[in-house]
């Protein structure tokens, strides 16, 4: 069993696909943070995202407008979440890459906003 990589941001990070399966949150940020997704990933490539500073901004954000995120759970099932990315009031959210240019939600718990 391997273990599992947790990195806490205290300011703005640029994921890369060889972090797959790692976890990030915003601990010990005391500014809002942007984390943004990979541009190049393969099918299966995942993060897990953990706000422990609930109520601080925390931001998923996609590296050139590459790819676009799907909610395929909750109100908005199957709909594309289109803009620069996702503004994120939540506690954890999990997105993984589906090959074909989509993030999809494959976990989440909290509010999500569009970004324009």
């Amino acid at each position: 069993m391997s273990k599992l990589c947790v990195t806490n941001h205290i300011a703005d990070y640029v994921l890369s696909a060889s972090e797959s399966g790692s976890i990030h949150t915003n601990r010990f940020a005391t500014t809002g943070i942007t984390i943004t997704l990979p541009s190049i990933a393969s099918e299966g490539t995942y993060f897990y995202l953990c706000s422990a500073e609930y109520g601080l901004e925390f931001i998923v954000a996609l590296e050139n407008g590459s790819h676009q995120i799907w909610d395929n759970s909750g109100p908005i099932a199957g709909q594309s979440i289109y803009g620069s990315g996702l503004q994120v009031n939540f506690k954890s959210i999990m997105l993984t890459y589906n090959g074909s240019g989509k993030w999809l939600t494959t976990h989440k718990y909290g509010v999500f906003y569009a970004l324009p």
